[in-house]
Formats: C-alpha cells, sequence, structure tokens
C-alpha cells in the first residue's frame, strides 16, 4: 500500500506504470530515497493528490474515483497538463525512436514492421492532434467556467457558452489504446517470424506500458475532470437561465 510516507525508490521499483507517474511530476530531489511527503514539500506538491493518482494507476487498487473528485478541477487539470507534456517530451519520442531502430536493424527481413511503424507515426499524430484540442479548446474552456463562477459573470459569457460545451469534446473524444494495440499486435506477429530479439522486447513492453498509461489517464478524464466540469457547466447555464 502506497502512503506519503513511502519512499519514491520504493514505488518506481514496483512496476513501470508507477514509475511513469512519478516522472511527470518532475520532482526535483536530493534522492530517490526520499519519502512522497518530503518530495512533495520539496516540489511544492499536494502529497495527499500524488498519493490519489498513484492508487489511479496501481494496478493492485481500484480506481480511487471518490478520493480524486474531493479535489479541485484546478488540481486535476494540473496534472493532466502535467501528462500531455510527460507523453509529448518523453514518451511518444521514446517509442518513436524505439521502432526506429528496429527498423534500421530488421527491416530488410521483416516488411511488417515498416508498416507498424508507418502506422505509428499516424497514431502519433492523431494523438498529438487530440492532446493540443484538449490543451487549446477544452481545458481553457473549463478554466473560463472555473473564472466565471468565482469572479462573476462578464458579457460573452452566453456566446462562450452556446460556442462549445462539454459534450462538444465528449462526442469526439476517440479511443487512444484501441489504436495502439493494432499497432502491438502486429508488432507481436513480426517478433514470431524470427527469434525474439532483445529490441523487440523492449519495445513491446514500452508499448504494453503505454497503453495502460493512456487507459488510465482516460479514466482520469472520464471519471474526473468530465463530470466534474459538467456539473460546473450545467451550474452556470442554470443560472444563465433563471
Amino acid at each position: 500500500m502506497i502512503t506519503k510516507d513511502t519512499p519514491l525508490k520504493d514505488i518506481i521499483s514496483q512496476n513501470r506504470l508507477l514509475q511513469s507517474v512519478v516522472e511527470r511530476f518532475n520532482f526535483k530531489l536530493p534522492s530517490w530515497n526520499v519519502s512522497v511527503q518530503q518530495a512533495c514539500l520539496l516540489n511544492g506538491e499536494n502529497p495527499d493528490f500524488v498519493i490519489g493518482i498513484l492508487k489511479a494507476f496501481d494496478e493492485n487498487t481500484d480506481f480511487p474515483t471518490q478520493e480524486l473528485m474531493s479535489f479541485s478541477l484546478t488540481s486535476i487539470l494540473n496534472y493532466l497538463k502535467k501528462t500531455h507534456e510527460y507523453y509529448l517530451s518523453k514518451k511518444l519520442p521514446e517509442i518513436e525512436l524505439s521502432i526506429e531502430n528496429l527498423i534500421r536493424d530488421y527491416a530488410p527481413g521483416s516488411p511488417s514492421l515498416v508498416h507498424s511503424g508507418s502506422l505509428f507515426l499516424t497514431y502519433k499524430e492523431d494523438l498529438i492532434k487530440h492532446i493540443w484540442e484538449e490543451e487549446l479548446e477544452l481545458f481553457p474552456y473549463i478554466e473560463y467556467l472555473q473564472t466565471t463562477k468565482l469572479q462573476g459573470f462578464k458579457f460573452d459569457v452566453h456566446s462562450k457558452l452556446s460556442k462549445y460545451s462539454i459534450s462538444t469534446f465528449i462526442h469526439s473524444h476517440d479511443d487512444h489504446e484501441k489504436g495502439l494495440e493494432s499497432i502491438k499486435e502486429i508488432i507481436l506477429a513480426a517478433a514470431n517470424q524470427r527469434e525474439p530479439v532483445m529490441a523487440y522486447r523492449i519495445f513491446l513492453i514500452q508499448l504494453e506500458i503505454f497503453s495502460k498509461d493512456l487507459q488510465k489517464h482516460s479514466m482520469v478524464e472520464d471519471e474526473i475532470l468530465i463530470p466534474m466540469a459538467l456539473k460546473l457547466e450545467k451550474e452556470l447555464n442554470n443560472i444563465l437561465r433563471n
């Protein structure tokens, strides 16, 4: 069980998925021997929130919906922005480099690798587009709702709420884990055609971890962010109508 007293080194040694969660907080630390509590105090993070996120990614723990719902929309949004930055600056480039190395070293005897590389590039472009849609449309809209509630209604509020809505996002929300699974199946088929060299195994592990990470990321959005934002949006629309 992860608590505020658990050393970070123990968390990241449990599994690679939890390591990826710790990495996105980008803690600046004297060592990994410090506890979650100490790491958060040193880096201005809320230890209770970090524990909640770690629980969400822990495969041995039920998804902590109610616990995460107790935090502010601002905390959820800031975390999701950290995750997007982590995907864009670290995870996607790492996976792309791995598949480039595979294609360079093994493509002559495995044409399906070239196909999988092309699929991954298309997948990456779609995922990046989705991330920027959230960063440039959904997140600013939610932040606008928050500001309106805190500071009062402005002249443009009716226009803002009529041009965009949370339901707009829900209808366009893609299932990116499935796209990654199809790429992984092609890589597996290619690997079965020859000796399962270490490069294949490393790449498959990367895809597996990222697929699970995306699944948990989607759960934070779908089960925490969206219900909280819908509630706020409904509250403001009700005020407008009355």
